[in-house]
């Protein structure tokens, strides 16, 4: 019987993000969120997973759900939700977690209502946001398609610098929670 490898995570959403690239255009990954609909670029997606167990050490910020353990690196997921000023509601069975590539520093995660879709789209169907305008100035452009206006976020701009280190400090404490759980182990 002749078997077929399962792609190596993550492999599908960068290949789908690379094509359109290459011919002018942005590949978009789409989510609901509070009603509303939001969209990131798709090279910056890691990976898209459902909900999970998160780990809630005592003292984390209420933006932060927890940390996700994947691979044994703690994964910080955002409340988006609370970031962008939106009705709050609790996980669900279908919430899915949103994990973005930040660069050199550890991915984080965003908790999403749901994903949509994933879509190339021309540069000129992505029209400017101005400066505080919208949603913590993190969103970089607004796309209109079926009459629905999707905010693009920027992901370097929906955490404050402050944010961004008291999340650092707390994913260090995981870690080494991990670290020495690992050691225990027979």
């Amino acid at each position: 019987m002749l078997e077929t490898p399962l792609q190596p995570r993550g492999e599908t959403i960068t290949r789908t993000a690379g094509e359109p690239v290459r011919h002018g255009r942005t590949v978009l990954t789409i989510f609901h969120l509070a009603g509303e609909l939001f969209a990131v670029d798709a090279s910056l997606v890691q990976e898209i997973t459902f909900m999970a167990r998160l780990s809630a050490p005592n003292g984390l910020p209420p933006m932060i759900a927890g940390f996700l353990n994947l691979a044994q690196r703690p994964i910080p997921v955002i409340r988006l939700r609370r970031l962008l000023g939106l009705p709050e509601s609790e996980p669900g069975l279908y919430t899915q977690i949103l994990i973005l590539r930040d660069g050199e520093a550890s991915p984080t995660g965003w908790m999403v209502d749901r994903i949509t879709q994933i879509i190339p789209v021309r540069q000129e169907e992505i029209l400017p946001v101005p400066e505080n305008h919208c949603f913590r100035d993190c969103a970089k452009g607004i796309r209109t398609a079926n009459d629905n206006s999707i905010s693009i976020l920027a992901p370097d701009r929906v955490l404050l610098e402050k944010e961004r280190l008291c999340i650092l400090d707390f994913q260090a404490r995981e870690q080494q929670r991990l670290n020495e759980l690992d050691h225990c182990q027979p």
